[in-house]
């Protein structure tokens, strides 16, 4: 779930950066808002979440339904641009060949298995000189951090809302 300042400036300094018209993947996509920033840059938006609550630091987070539906009036305005895959992430990353996508954002489960298992899972699906990016690589969220830095090393750029991003 994207928490963003509320002019997302984070979010689109990493936007900004992006090639026109790339084929990309979001992990965790919650009610869209971020969705509809990539939509900027992304031609085709393969969009991966369970959809059902969960919760984070111990407290349940409700209203997915809401989420739920949000997204899915996001999607039914850009039938042929998001592409909604209701499934877990690893599962979910089975579906595409190894180097299909220009850019795949992680912001799903923040738990340290979670976020390395997303990261050792899609990180092969990215394209040579693509981009593996997420949300979260912050002193709030260590097991985001962790898994960035072990698998990854240091990320290339890091931005105002705690994204993060390596060229892969």
């Amino acid at each position: 779930m994207h928490v963003m300042r509320a002019d997302g400036t984070g979010l689109n300094e990493f936007i900004d950066m992006l090639p026109q018209d790339v084929f990309m993947a979001e992990i965790g996509s919650y009610s869209g808002e971020s969705a509809r920033m990539f939509l900027r840059k992304a031609k085709t938006l393969h969009c991966v979440d369970l959809w059902l609550p969960y919760e984070d630091y111990g407290v349940p987070i409700g209203h997915m339904d809401q989420a739920e539906a949000a997204f899915d009036t996001l999607q039914q305005q850009y039938p042929n641009r998001i592409i909604k895959n209701k499934m877990d992430s690893i599962k979910a990353a089975d579906l595409f060949e190894d180097h299909s996508f220009d850019v795949i954002y992680i912001d799903a489960d923040h738990s340290y298995p979670a976020a390395r298992s997303d990261i050792l899972k899609w990180q092969h699906k990215v394209k040579p000189n693509g981009i593996l990016a997420g949300h979260d690589y912050d002193h709030h969220h260590i097991g985001v951090k962790l898994a960035v830095d072990e698998l990854l090393g240091t990320p290339d750029r890091c931005f105002k809302d705690s994204s993060w991003m390596k060229i892969l």
